[in-house]
């Protein structure tokens, strides 16, 4: 590896930017700023400021494609010398003087490589070599800057480099812009369902127009859809099912509204508070003894960033200070909310391999049905609640709002069968952005992996893994949610029909996330039911989840496969004496057993009577989404059963091993004390 000066890559010397006062700025060139050079990594045809220029600022100011944007100055030490790349604009940009510019020699060196090496943690590491921490903020000088040793290498390594770390990060933008996408119809869907109650209105207006019942139901399938009445009428023609699955989202909503606190709701709706649809839960107030520098992941305040909370910015504790701890565990997909600081800020925890927990001052809003979580989501994330949390929030040195206040916030509750109907709709979108964020990072990490090997030698271009080149992850799993929900414009249908253009079959890689995910809402569900088989399990990316019954070597078992979903009871003890006890006792009393669940079960003794097995399963897609909360629903109604099918004979045979063991441990006893 060779190094030279950074001034000899360049064509041009670098130089700082304009000073533009604000009081005129507002019209003109376009100006870059410290906002978008650390908003922006790369800046191409983004929104900023204008500055009026002279002919002589126009020549020496403007930038070109592949110019580098060095930050002078920052707050914080990591910001100084923050790196990025301006890629294309409309319209002529211009920059400001807290910026440095510095513009390739393109011939011989690639900007997007070294705009990564900067981004880097090599390249990081070469900076802080040159930043000046003041009393204040942190700095570069445009001299040090010049001065700074580079590695070189040759062009066609460069252009190489270059090409498969581009591909990663427009892989990662390309997931970015999916989920602002299915924010966005999440977030239309709910301001038009339980916001603005435009189906409602739409059929009071129909029948206040002396329109028939029929008329106001067409009335409510054009809102809910966003078609024209000509357009449904083809719909019904050429996809008679959607037709109908609109028809029946249509017939859910109410024809009249009714007073209520919150002004005029829906009639059959209710008013009333977030406690109704969920419950708050406080972290754990770890201590300052228990931090470490590795370990489990601890949620933080300044972690709950908005969408998604920030993992990478977590505290750490061992293993030995959470024993104990579990109710204070962090699964993907749960929603937490700041509480100080910046209270009302919420975002889901990403989908992650480590045990995380939560601390104190940020709390977790846990649905009290599986079905809420879509309505609990929607709510949370509007600007209504933020501004209502904000407005409840006190303290003169730090803003600080209750888990009560919180609890307090006011809004309207639908009928259930219109939450469930809402949930199916945008449950799938919910569970695409955490696979598309975990798909991120994995490419993030790939990407940042990769760079200091390439560079060190470590690895050739040969072998760097094809996960550099795995195309985005499918979204094709929306349940036709378009159908439903209108794309909120044309660029947005174009976001999601690239990306399902360009998906690979990547079923078989996230299949451990799918099940991880959909186990997580399987023990939510079971959370609020009766049983208390799954209270202690923890989700896992395997196909089955198991309880010991309470009998060694007996186990209750949930399944999850591709076309079917089952409940059984395996028992495998590895004694064949016991084994045939346990299937002749449960097969003298089939009938009954079967009578009592109240469907036929498939019995199964295997490997000469060394394990045994009885099982229900169930045909059915599962890896569509839509179908889970069906799916939860059948898994809590027939395990439930199958364990008051099964209470009272696991019971008696439970008894007979108890009465094997004192009897064995008696003799054992008789025996020692004849030796003595």
């Amino acid at each position: 590896m060779r190094f030279k000066p950074f001034s000899d890559l360049l064509d041009v010397p670098l130089r700082n930017g304009l000073t533009k006062p604000k009081k005129i700025r507002g019209e003109g060139i376009k100006m870059v700023n410290m906002g978008e050079l650390f908003k922006h990594p790369r800046i191409d045809n983004v929104p900023m400021d204008r500055a009026p220029l002279t002919d002589k600022e126009l020549a020496i100011s403007l930038l070109q494609k592949g110019d580098l944007l060095f930050a002078r100055q920052s707050l914080v030490r990591e910001g100084a010398g923050k790196c990025s790349i301006f890629l294309d604009d409309k319209e002529p940009v211009c920059f400001e003087s807290h910026l440095i510019r510095c513009r390739l020699n393109h011939n011989d060196y690639n900007p997007l490589f070294y705009f990564y090496y900067f981004d880097s943690p090599l390249g990081k590491q070469a900076m802080d070599t040159i930043i000046e921490q003041g009393a204040g903020a942190a700095g570069i000088r445009g001299s040090d800057l010049a001065n700074l040793q580079v590695p070189v290498y040759s062009i066609d390594f460069q252009n190489a480099v270059a090409t498969i770390l581009d591909g990663l990060e427009r892989k990662i933008q390309l997931n970015h812009q999916i989920n602002q996408t299915l924010e966005k119809m999440a977030q239309t869907l709910f301001k038009s369902w339980f916001v603005d109650f435009e189906p409602v209105k739409a059929k009071v207006a129909a029948l206040e127009a002396g329109g028939s019942e029929e008329d106001a139901l067409l009335a409510a399938m054009e809102t809910v859809s966003g078609k024209t009445a000509d357009q449904l009428a083809t719909l019904s023609i050429e996809q008679s099912e959607r037709h109908a699955e609109l028809r029946a989202t249509a017939e859910l909503f109410p024809s009249a509204m009714q007073d209520s606190e919150l002004n005029e709701i829906p009639e059959g709706w209710e008013s009333g508070y977030l406690s109704d649809i969920c419950d708050f839960q406080n972290g754990y107030a770890f201590k300052s003894k228990d931090w470490s520098d590795s370990g489990f992941p601890v949620v933080k305040i300044g972690s709950v960033k908005p969408a998604f909370v920030d993992t990478q910015s977590c505290s750490y504790v061992q293993e030995e200070t959470v024993a104990g701890l579990e109710r204070f565990e962090l699964y993907g997909g749960d929603l937490l909310i700041g509480m100080t600081g910046y209270p009302g800020e919420t975002g889901l925890v990403p989908i992650t391999e480590n045990r995380m927990f939560l601390n104190q001052r940020v709390g977790r809003l846990k649905p009290k049905q599986y079905y809420q979580k879509a309505l609990l989501y929607c709510n949370a994330r509007d600007s209504a609640f933020k501004q209502y949390v904000e407005g409840q929030a006190h303290g003169s040195a730090q803003a600080n709002v209750s888990g009560k206040a919180i609890s307090q916030y006011p809004l309207t509750i639908p009928i259930d069968s219109i939450v469930q109907r809402f949930s199916e709709l945008i449950e799938p979108l919910l569970q695409q952005k955490l696979i598309l964020h975990s798909e991120s990072s994995s490419l993030s990490s790939t990407r940042d992996i990769l760079l200091p090997k390439l560079l060190s030698g470590e690895l050739t271009l040969p072998d760097v893994n094809d996960e550099a080149h795995a195309e985005p992850q499918d979204v094709a799993h929306f349940h036709d949610v378009d159908q439903i929900i209108p794309a909120p414009n044309l660029t947005d249908s174009m976001v999601i029909k690239k990306a399902k253009k360009q998906s690979a079959d990547t079923q078989q890689t996230h299949r451990p996330t799918l099940r991880l995910m959909f186990w997580e809402k399987v023990l939510d569900a079971f959370s609020n039911c009766s049983s208390s088989l799954y209270n202690n399990v923890r989700p896992s990316k395997i196909h089955w989840l198991s309880m010991d019954s309470g009998i060694k070597g007996i186990a209750y078992h949930l399944i999850f496969d591709k076309n079917e979903i089952g409940v059984g009871l395996c028992l495998q003890k590895n004694e064949e004496e016991a084994n045939n006890y346990v299937y002749e006792r449960l097969n003298e009393q089939k009938n009954e057993i079967e009578a009592s669940y109240g469907y036929p079960l498939v019995w199964w003794q295997l490997n000469c009577r060394l394990a045994f097995r009885l099982q229900h399963t169930r045909d059915i897609d599962s890896y569509d989404r839509a179908n889970w909360p069906e799916m939860i629903d059948w898994m809590v109604t027939h395990m439930t059963k199958l364990e008051n099918a099964l209470h009272v004979p696991l019971k008696a045979i439970n008894q007979h091993f108890n009465d094997v063991k004192a009897r064995r441990r008696q003799n054992a006893l008789k025996l020692s004390s004849g030796n003595e």
